[in-house]
């Protein structure tokens, strides 16, 4: 097919991550159905799954953006931050319960955003994909 080494590398990585990618978002949908009030348990299963395959996505994505040269080497060391994050609150729920749990859920979830929104405007910036409206001008 004509790709280099390197970048059948890229794509397998990319591959792994969109899997895995996409388990954390089944996760998310079926903690949101299974909601805490009506199903806890299944809930708490849903819930934990969208932390431990957070994990993978944030390491795989921060070495993949230091392989990638052209994204800030800022947000591929953040994405390991928040990989350890969870893997503390993993640790947390496992060792000490959900008790406190919450509030670590929540900085970990929107950390996650963030670095999500982080990620999203680097790469606009740096594809040059800003979208350009045509507004039609009265000449």
């Amino acid at each position: 097919n004509g790709l280099s080494r390197k970048d059948c590398g890229k794509k397998k990585l990319l591959l792994v991550i969109t899997i895995v990618g996409i388990l954390n978002s089944l996760s998310i949908l079926f903690s949101g159905i299974f909601n805490e009030s009506t199903n806890y348990p299944v809930h708490f299963v849903f819930s934990l799954m969208i932390f431990i395959t957070l994990v993978p996505v944030l390491i795989l994505t921060g070495i993949l953006l230091i392989k990638e040269g052209m994204f800030s080497k800022i947000l591929s060391i953040l994405s390991f931050i928040l990989a350890a994050f969870n893997i503390f609150f993993v640790i947390w729920v496992f060792t000490i319960g959900t008790s406190r749990g919450a509030i670590i859920e929540w900085i970990s979830v929107f950390s996650y955003n963030g670095w999500a929104l982080l990620n999203a405007i680097n790469l606009l910036i740096n594809t040059k994909s800003f979208i350009r409206l045509n507004i039609p001008t009265n000449q």
